[in-house]
């Protein structure tokens, strides 16, 4: 066997050795069952609690998690760490560097002003639009901001009302009150003060530790310092 045959022998060697690392350590994965909360268990249970349904438990819990899917792409859908202007305006908001008209500018600042003022007392602002949550992250944030987050996502996504929640509906409804999509936010806020410790008793219960959140936040996540505003 010439230089060539042996080289390519031993790539095929090393991708069939990679590929069994890979299945074994998938098989093994799929035999654990972790008590914590990652992005994809946490979002199935809130689902779970907001449909009003049985939490699944630990077991049942991990053998259902998605383990080679994003945590995107679970229900609801999350994205944390994003800049405020982002979670408040919209994705298309992140890095506009052409000048807005002065009318414009205002109204967005009008908006990010009330929408602050609704999460003063959470450790995140969470905006939603096109059917998924843009979650901008307090400076010293605990895990809970992430747990309340998505509890709130999945409100806002069983609720239905609105579904598009983009950007477009930023006009608010006269006299200085709050637009429709800021009506919903302020909506899905009553209701995770209401529920949401239920929602944890309940996961608790169920056997899950909603002291150990395993958040993997994507590469350029950032936080916000809410003074300098």
């Amino acid at each position: 066997m010439g230089p060539a045959g042996s080289g390519q022998a031993i790539v095929t060697l090393w991708a069939l050795t990679q590929a069994a690392h890979i299945g074994f350590r998938y098989a093994a994965l799929t035999q654990l069952a972790f008590p914590s909360l990652n992005q994809k268990r946490a979002c199935a249970l809130a689902a779970a609690h907001v449909a009003g349904q049985q939490l699944p438990g630990v077991d049942a819990g991990n053998r259902a998690e998605p383990l080679l899917a994003p945590a995107t792409s679970v229900r609801p859908a999350v994205c944390f760490g994003v800049p405020l202007e982002q979670a408040i305006l919209g994705p298309a908001a992140a890095g506009q560097g052409s000048p807005a008209a002065p009318a414009a500018a205002a109204v967005g600042a009008q908006q990010m002003a009330r929408v602050l003022e609704l999460y003063r007392q959470e450790e995140y602002v969470l905006g939603w639009h096109e059917g998924t949550a843009y979650v901008a992250l307090k400076d010293g944030h605990g895990d809970s901001a992430f747990l309340r987050a998505i509890w709130q996502a999945a409100w806002l996504d069983a609720d239905g009302s609105g579904s598009g929640g983009g950007s477009s509906d930023n006009g608010s409804s006269g006299g200085g009150g709050l637009s429709q999509q800021e009506q919903r936010l302020q909506a899905s806020l009553a209701a995770l003060a209401a529920q949401y410790a239920g929602f944890v008793a309940a996961a608790e219960q169920a056997g899950w530790d909603c002291g150990m959140v395993r958040m993997v936040l994507a590469p350029g996540a950032v936080t916000f310092h809410e003074a300098e505003l």
